[in-house]
């Protein structure tokens, strides 16, 4: 058996995060993406802690829109451009968290997320200049810039942190 102590997930699906002008199509998305996202790291939770015996932290990834609303001005004006299901699942991966603490607690097991938002990557001028506005540092996220937060969740030195969500996203849910 390997000696595994830290599991981190980083899973999402495009799959189920399309949007449509048929409602029930856009319900049966919904519906998916919300089964796809809290039973996969359910499932990857229990199946590590019966697995790994060593395990003493798990964190899992989620998003500042698990913690806020998608700001329209980001979408041209028009909220309607962001899948709710997408942020529905990040709210409550993060309940989840704080669900799994409590029950792997005397398992000694610590549970976390990082809550990303404002990575580089595939944004539009457009959306990079209204996103470095509607930030307190008007920088976008590097990807390195995250590991750090996750090293230390699963280090010793984050001691007593369990069931919290940190967000990384250079004070973008402050402004």
């Amino acid at each position: 058996s390997l000696d595994i102590y830290a599991i981190i997930n980083c899973a999402r699906s495009l799959k189920n995060l399309t949007l449509s002008n048929d409602y029930l199509e856009n319900l049966e998305n919904f519906s998916a993406y919300l089964n796809e996202e809290l039973l996969f790291n359910k499932a990857l939770i229990d199946m590590s802690i019966n697995k790994f015996p060593s395990l003493n932290s798990i964190v899992l990834t989620s998003s500042i829109y698990g913690n806020v609303v998608p700001n329209p001005v980001l979408g041209g004006g028009n909220i309607d451009t962001y899948p709710q299901q997408y942020g529905v699942a990040k709210s409550a991966l993060q309940y989840l968290v704080k669900d799994f603490a409590i029950r792997l607690r005397n398992l000694n097991i610590k549970v976390n997320a990082v809550a990303l938002g404002g990575l580089k990557g595939r944004n539009s001028p457009n959306f990079k200049k209204k996103y470095l506005d509607l930030n307190a540092t008007s920088e976008m996220l590097d990807v390195h810039e995250c590991i750090g937060v996750y090293r230390f969740l699963i280090s010793e030195e984050s001691g007593p942190i369990t069931g919290h969500t940190i967000n990384v996203d250079n004070g973008f849910t402050l402004c």
